[in-house]
């Protein structure tokens, strides 16, 4: 009997100990995959000779992020070089054809905003992104991502970051809002205790940027058509537009804003000092709010009133590779390694927001539903438009909105507005 006995407890340590190794192989080879998942298309290049990848950006916040994908892209293969070069210049697309095609000094690939796609297309300095096709599409990056990306139906550039409005709001001492009326109710009826004592204001924004203000009246201008790329589509909803640039300038008079004073850098500073309750920024702002240490959350932009919709425009950072690349393989392991493979490292090193939807529904932001909604606000937003010459739009979007909150009629600053655009489309056709 005691032998019996001793020889079932012998099999139930050996059993244990095989279920042991066997959950500790498990956890190796899960480890082994989660270390080589990002590396896995620079270790499968079939390369022989070292290879140097040059990478333009002229926005020194990706320059730590840069460096990052370098040092891991060498770990993984040693004959990969990647050089980030940072570039500054008024114009990067024009700096890179003066260099690629005049100089014969032409980055491998490069960063830009997707606004100057039309620009780099004409100038014939980007080349399709067609050989990851199970990654660059919406279910990966949402539909704003790879309209961005795209450009006469074609994909060419690679989603790394980009930038949005959204409303923030302290969560000690608020909750979420979904319009101004709300939020007008919650002003009008605060009540100050010792607890929020520090608390100053309810509500204030930058009402002079064309970028944080666009949510409010964006939705009824179309701007280069469905895909934001053909110069001779314009069009705006009049009624809308009228209405939510009426309602837009009530806001100055309904929370007491003072546009000289209430700058975007004046509101951050008060909203991390959980002085300020609730806030318009851009997504680039986050990283300034994550360091305060002040417990926020993340809502879109508030409708003006019923009827009327809140829609941001977003700005998309790509990746682009360049048709002079000596080594296109390499090249586009490097583009996707900066856009996709690293990902999860742009936030927290570059202070931007990544492109890629799917790092929501895993590791550290699974439970993030403010980072889960943000990528959500990203895909249905406005893309800003892609051709050249467009910024004239913006910039009298920007004079109006000026002209109505210091006090001009809505109907004279929409003629204004409306009869400049018309002028300067008519002179672009005189001269076509």
């Amino acid at each position: 009997l005691h032998r019996l006995i001793r020889r079932q407890r012998q099999m139930c340590i050996r059993d244990r100990l095989i279920s042991v190794t066997m959950i500790c192989v498990t956890l190796v080879s899960v480890t082994a995959c989660g270390k080589t998942d990002r590396d896995e298309e620079a270790k499968k290049l079939g390369i022989e000779t070292p290879v140097t990848i040059n990478v333009w950006y002229d926005n020194k916040d990706y320059e730590s992020y840069l460096n990052t994908v370098a040092s891991g892209l060498k770990s993984a293969n040693n004959l990969i070089t990647v050089n980030p070069v940072y570039v500054e210049a008024q114009d990067i697309v024009d700096t890179i054809y003066t260099e690629t095609v005049r100089n014969n000094n032409a980055p491998d690939v490069y960063l830009m905003s997707a606004e100057n796609n039309d620009k780099a297309y004409l100038l014939g300095l980007m080349l399709e992104n067609d050989s990851y096709k199970d990654i660059y599409n919406e279910q990966i990056y949402g539909k704003a991502a790879i309209r961005s990306a795209s450009y006469k139906g074609k994909l060419y550039g690679y989603p790394v970051s980009f930038s949005m409005p959204v409303m923030v709001y302290n969560k000690q001492y608020a909750s979420t809002v979904e319009s101004y009326e709300q939020l007008k109710q919650i002003s009008d009826n605060y009540v100050v205790t010792e607890e929020n004592a520090g608390v100053a204001k309810v509500f204030d924004f930058d009402p002079s940027g064309m970028f944080l203000n666009y949510p409010y009246i964006g939705r009824y201008m179309n701007i280069g058509g469905d895909e934001a790329e053909d110069a001779a589509s314009f069009t705006i909803d009049e009624q809308h537009f009228k209405q939510a640039v009426k309602e837009y300038a009530q806001l100055k008079d309904t929370f007491g804003i003072d546009r000289q004073s209430s700058t975007l850098d004046e509101c951050l500073d008060e909203f991390t000092q959980n002085k300020l309750l609730y806030t318009i920024v851009s997504t680039d702002n986050l990283k300034k709010i994550d360091e305060s240490g002040v417990s926020y959350g993340i809502i879109p932009v508030p409708y003006l009133s019923e009827g009327l919709e809140s829609v941001p425009m977003s700005v998309t950072t790509l990746a682009i590779v360049n048709p002079y690349t000596s080594n296109i393989a390499v090249a586009k392991t490097v583009a996707r390694a900066i856009s996709y493979d690293y990902a999860e490292d742009i936030q927290s090193l570059s202070g931007h927001t990544s492109a890629r939807a799917d790092l929501t529904k895993k590791g550290k932001n699974a439970d993030n539903t403010d980072y889960n909604m943000l990528h959500d606000i990203y895909s249905d937003s406005i893309v800003k438009a892609k051709y050249v010459g467009v910024q004239n739009i913006y910039t009298q979007y920007e004079i109006l909105i000026h002209q109505v909150w210091d006090g001009k009629s809505v109907d004279d600053a929409y003629n204004e507005f409306h009869n400049c655009l018309l002028y300067t489309s008519d002179a672009a056709d005189e001269l076509d």
